[in-house]
């Protein structure tokens, strides 16, 4: 729920991609990563999506999804082991997130604390023989502490949709290659059909994931304050980073 922009840029994008390619994308409509990966599922018009909730398939929970709820009621399928009116109390969703474990083929962490509530979900996928995968992030990064453990313990990484498809056994029907890498690069903005100067790419390369003070940009490219403001505002005009004022991250 606690997700970072990127968490959920990155769940979007895998949502979108999976479900362009026919596959259902199940989630638990919650906030943060759950919500993204249905945004991204919707968007793609392709596989419909599933959700299992926490409380009746008619009491919306969290209110700030009702369009969302909506959303994923007229394009796929809601679903709750609750009564019709059954409030969305607390410890009916650790036994949701048994529900999301049964009905997927594949469990993909995209961020997670080292207690985080997904892992109750990954701990279900276990049990059932499932297969579980994670999306490697910073090690500065606290929303990655249980994704990068995961990867540790030996949990294959999804750095894009391709490596999703490939663990359920299939292919890309639109493009043998990767389209859209989850960190985009000078070449995906020069794909865009705008191509940025090398000023501009040595910025890039000095973001972190998670979002990099102007400081620290300029530390580590070595470019005065001006030309790395000049290059951000080329790499937000190509629609490769955004600047909410303190910090530059990757789109």
């Amino acid at each position: 729920r606690r997700a970072t922009g990127v968490g959920r840029e990155v769940a979007r994008e895998l949502g979108f991609g999976l479900a362009a390619e026919g596959v259902c994308v199940v989630s638990g409509l919650a906030l943060g990563i759950d919500g993204a990966a249905h945004e991204g599922a919707l968007a793609a018009e392709g596989a419909p999506p599933l959700a299992f909730v926490g409380g009746g398939v008619d009491v919306v929970y969290p209110q700030r999804h009702a369009r969302l709820w909506e959303q994923v009621i007229a394009a796929g399928t809601v679903v709750s082991e609750a009564p019709p009116g059954a409030p969305p109390t607390r410890w009916r969703f650790p036994a949701r997130n048994r529900l999301i474990a049964a009905a997927s083929d594949i469990v993909v962490v995209v961020e997670s604390r080292g207690h985080g509530g997904s892992m109750l979900t990954v701990n279900e996928a276990i049990r059932r023989d499932r297969t579980v995968m994670a999306v490697p992030g910073s090690v500065r990064n606290t929303a990655a502490e249980g994704t990068n453990s995961l990867i540790v313990d030996g949990c294959a990484p999804v750095t894009g949709v391709d490596d999703v498809l490939i663990a359920l056994g299939l292919q890309r029907a639109s493009a043998p290659s990767r389209q859209r890498e989850l960190r985009p690069d000078s070449k995906a903005a020069e794909s865009s059909g705008q191509p940025i100067s090398e000023a501009a790419t040595l910025v890039l390369t000095a973001i972190d994931d998670g979002g990099t003070s102007l400081d620290s940009v300029v530390s580590r490219v070595g470019l005065g304050a001006a030309a790395v403001l000049a290059a951000v505002g080329e790499l937000c005009g190509a629609g490769v980073v955004v600047d909410d004022g303190s910090r530059i991250r990757r789109v």
